[in-house]
């Protein structure tokens, strides 16, 4: 069997160049990139660098080079969700480069009350933290930790009831000796809170 799809691969690329442009093969052990490295110099020049091999440190920054950040899916470190009633590929990505032993601030302003704020952050690389709150424009009010600091995973998504106009902040910190990218986008809509519809 393995013989018979190695050779259809090599039948396809010689003879119908245009069907497959590129062949990812991610989430690879290292040995595995190693053996295979050598078994491509069985394939023709022409069909060689249809090849890429992916180990799984990597996947998201070789599938960016590929798929925008909006259309990736979110188990390989995109936005993309199934089913996602809050974004679509159409919302605005925005990006922030975070230096290497720094903190970086996203700031989204909030001018209204009575909105919820939903948010996406993702960054390549999971070895940074992050912490979320918001902080009002009045001296008077308190500040309210959305979530603490936490050592980011995967993509984080977040939504948080705004009373009183002020700013949702992210602070993401990298601890590491590589910069950092930061990829995030965040949506507004009116909300009436319970208490008024059941009153």
């Amino acid at each position: 069997m393995r013989w018979f799809c190695n050779k259809m691969i090599k039948l396809i690329h010689e003879y119908y160049p245009g069907i497959m442009h590129k062949n990812l093969i991610i989430n690879l052990p290292l040995w595995y990139c190693a053996v295979n490295a050598l078994h491509l110099r069985q394939i023709t020049a022409k069909s060689k660098n249809k090849f890429i091999f992916v180990r799984s440190a990597k996947v998201t920054s070789t599938l960016l080079k590929y798929i925008n950040l909006e259309s990736l899916l979110a188990q390989y470190g995109g936005l993309k969700r199934e089913n996602d009633m809050e974004f679509s590929t159409l919302d605005k990505v925005l990006e922030l480069n975070v230096p290497t032993n720094t903190y970086e601030h996203i700031q989204i302003p909030v001018n209204e009350a009575e909105r919820i704020i939903t948010w996406d952050v993702a960054i390549i690389g999971h070895d940074a933290t992050y912490k979320e709150e918001f902080i009002p424009i009045d001296d008077c009010s308190y500040k309210v930790l959305l979530q603490k600091e936490k050592k980011m995973g995967e993509v984080v998504r977040n939504s948080f009831y705004i009373r009183e106009p002020g700013n949702i902040v992210i602070t993401i910190a990298n601890g590491t000796f590589k910069k950092k990218k930061v990829f995030y986008r965040y949506n507004s809509k009116p909300c009436q809170p319970l208490y008024k519809l059941t009153t």
